[in-house]
């Protein structure tokens, strides 16, 4: 890799929001690939999903009471059906079968672009997209360095430098990164927990930008999950974490409807160093001591319920202890069936001792059974008894229960978290944006000043405990101050957050990888059939497919992604496709090329000679005029050919009336182009990059899917095309 192209692409992958698909063959799916959820909430729940939705999302009705009633009796008919009994006697249902489950795909979208790429994530695909992220050299094929490439100068144009220091913090002191994500160094090893990184974005003030393990120095890596929840195990992002970071993770036997076996998820995903712990163990690591404690809170049936747990959403919180200090987080804890919050912190305080720093969040989600429905664990409303259809749950800590954990603990501070924490958690619908005034807090959602205003005289509190309200990119020190990490400051007002750009779906397919086979192309060849805007531009190594935008090629698109379940191939969807990025600025430009290229691929596919086809295009406007010089020497870049001697001007070049039928756009030529740029144009330049394109491509389709070529080689190829034009 060229020098400065690792920092370069961990620039990139700094703008990259990462996703994991999961192949999913179980009956009803399963909590990782999202079909589980849809099953409970579409299938098992269709009327109730629908009613509490109305009330819940609609801005227009959500004054309107929920029908605590209403709604139960609602669960209670759509229970009594046969084919809802029947998927609750199926026990498939409740344990789907692990191996049926695997990581398909990793989805790479860009926050600077409308470009997608798609890595096909087995052993090669894993290993090349963690190397990649990380800057550690070329990998992922032409498809995603081309990919990176068109992106590097959208990125560079936003300003952004990274900042990386030594730390010098001391280790014991937490650095909150962002909702349940809190950090510890001690100078050699990083800890992490609950990893859950939103990537960086133009529309943030560029001193105020989400953090991620790029933007730190140490190459060694704990990570703690507490429990499967998406916005606490979330597997896109932990591709940023080299290969041989240690995992500490919860002890799940089974994998159930409330938990996923995270172990061996971790392991599909090419992890090699993954530990569980049982609760009461403990392990140490560089200069920590890390225990395991039990997860108590967030079931599905809450604080005041009388019915037991027959399963449960299996998780640890965990005790750090560094740098002389404690610090102890509680994540989505509260009180459930087996034991009080009261009860909890009261053993909590024998087992650990006094703790330093205390985190734990107040997120509210008090809701009636039915409104588990809408939200991220719809599959929660299976496990509450009829008789408790009526009765809000509690998942979560009461901000007076938040107060009286921290006294119990004896905490030097108390600290709320794993409630959002910065203006990109709360896009995500991960708690209030804590710079924005105080907002009134909802069924899910609380804002943590509420605390202030939380401690009644009867609640009896006499710790003198402190309040800290972090923001993401903060360090709470050993003496209680709040530091900025390096490189980040609190926005001021003027520093405004724009709103997230909406961008129309991608309508090209670029591919590469070891999948991209004859029989491949041939099938992507005669999907092209479904679409009449469809055309591929094919060869052995980097191919692309365009389709036509929006409704029309929606069905060769679902065609596609079919086609390509379980090759290993990675796909990036972009628009424009990355073969005609020089021209992506301009539509009537874009228009040209594609025009182009379907009119000649329509005859490639049906086994004509398209020779002649590429001679009267040629010949005609707007390429009639070009001089044969400057056609030649494009053609001779793209086939990456050495000129036979220097270029010089011959003919009267392009009408000055046709030059001002184009307009100009700035396309980044290699140097190698230098010295036509000096004799041409840059509208006639521009149209024979894109005659030398068409041309070019059509070379490499021929061969690569059979159709016959009238030429020895490529330069013949050009020559047989262009000579016509010759002086």
């Amino acid at each position: 890799m060229p020098s400065g192209a690792d920092e370069n692409m961990k620039r990139v992958a700094d703008f990259l929001d990462i996703s994991v698909e999961w192949t999913d063959g179980t009956p009803y799916g399963s909590t990782l690939s999202g079909r589980l959820q849809d099953f409970v909430a579409g299938s098992l729940y269709p009327e109730t999903t629908q009613a509490v939705a109305a009330l819940m999302l609609d801005p227009a009705r959500r004054a309107e009471r929920l029908s605590v009633r209403e709604t139960a009796d609602s669960v209670l008919r759509e229970r009594r059906s046969e084919p809802h009994q029947a998927v609750l006697a199926d026990t498939s249902f409740w344990h789907p079968k692990e191996d049926d489950i695997a990581p398909a795909w990793a989805h790479l979208r860009s926050t600077v672009g409308t470009g997608l790429a798609s890595v096909p994530l087995d052993r090669v695909g894993c290993d090349a997209l963690r190397t990649l992220l990380r800057g550690e050299g070329d990998a992922g094929g032409p498809a995603l360095q081309r990919f990176v490439e068109e992106l590097e100068p959208a990125i560079a144009a936003t300003g952004f430098e990274r900042v990386v220091h030594g730390g010098g913090k001391k280790s014991g002191e937490p650095l909150y990164v962002g909702h349940a994500c809190i950090s510890w160094s001690d100078g050699d090893l990083r800890v992490w927990t609950d990893p859950f990184f939103c990537p960086k974005a133009p529309r943030y003030p560029n001193h105020y930008q989400p953090l991620s393990p790029l933007d730190f120095p140490e190459e060694r890596h704990v990570i703690l999950i507490t429990h499967t929840h998406a916005d606490h195990f979330a597997p896109g992002c932990l591709f940023q974490f080299p290969a041989d970071s240690i995992f500490i993770v919860p002890d799940v036997p089974e994998e159930s409807l409330l938990s996923i076996n995270v172990r061996r998820r971790l392991e599909q995903l090419e992890f090699h160093d993954v530990r569980t712990l049982q609760w009461g163990e403990s392990l140490e690591l560089g200069s920590f001591e890390i225990t395991a404690l039990p997860f108590y809170g967030e079931q599905p049936l809450g604080w005041g319920s009388e019915a037991g747990l027959s399963d449960f959403n299996r998780g640890n919180v965990y005790a750090l202890r560094a740098g002389g200090s404690t610090s102890l987080l509680l994540a989505d804890s509260g009180s459930d069936p087996r034991m009080s919050i009261e009860e909890y912190t009261r053993a909590l305080r024998r087992e650990v001792g006094r703790v330093d720093y205390f985190f734990a969040n107040h997120r509210r989600w008090n809701l009636y059974p039915p409104q588990f429905l809408p939200s991220s664990v719809p599959q929660y409303l299976c496990f509450v008894p009829d008789e408790e259809l009526a009765r809000q749950q509690r998942l979560m800590l009461e901000p007076q229960e938040f107060l009286r954990a921290a006294e119990v603990l004896e905490a030097r501070y108390a600290i709320p978290y794993a409630m959002g924490g910065a203006h990109w958690f709360e896009e995500r619908g991960l708690g209030f944006d804590p710079l924005k005034k105080q907002q009134r807090p909802t069924d899910f959602d609380a804002d943590t000043r509420e605390l202030l205003n939380s401690a009644p005289p009867e609640l009896g509190l006499t710790s003198d405990f402190e309040l800290r309200f972090l923001l993401a990119g903060q360090h709470l020190t050993e003496n209680g101050t709040l530091e900025w990490r390096e490189g980040l400051r609190q926005p001021s007002t003027s520093d405004a957050f724009r709103p997230a750009g909406r961008s129309s779906d991608p309508e090209c397919f670029a591919f590469s990888g070891p999948g991209l086979d004859a029989e491949l192309l041939g099938d992507l060849a005669s999907l092209t059939t479904l679409d009449t805007g469809a055309f591929l531009v094919a060869g052995p190594g980097f191919s692309e497919l365009y389709t036509s935008p929006s409704g029309k090629g929606d069905f060769l698109r679902e065609m596609l992604a079919r086609l390509l379940e379980g090759a290993s191939v990675t796909v990036v969807r972009s628009r424009p496709a990355l073969s005609a990025a020089p021209f992506g600025t301009d539509k009537d430009w874009y228009s040209l090329f594609r025009r182009l290229h379907l009119q000649t691929f329509v005859r490639m596919r049906e086994g004509d000679v398209v020779a002649g086809h590429l001679r009267r295009i040629a010949r005609r406007p707007p390429f009639r005029d070009l001089p044969y010089e400057l056609s030649d020497g494009i053609g001779r870049l793209l086939a990456e050919r050495p000129p036979a001697q220097p270029h010089t001007p011959q003919g009267p070049g392009l009408p000055p009336e046709q030059t001002k039928r184009w307009k100009q756009i700035p396309i980044p030529w290699p140097s190698r182009a230098d010295a036509l740029r000096e004799r041409f144009e840059p509208v006639e330049m521009t149209l024979a990059l894109v005659l030398g394109k068409l041309i070019h491509n059509s070379y490499i389709g021929c061969l690569t899917l059979g159709t016959a070529i009238d030429a020895e080689d490529e330069g013949a190829w050009f020559d047989s095309i262009l000579s016509q034009d010759k002086a």
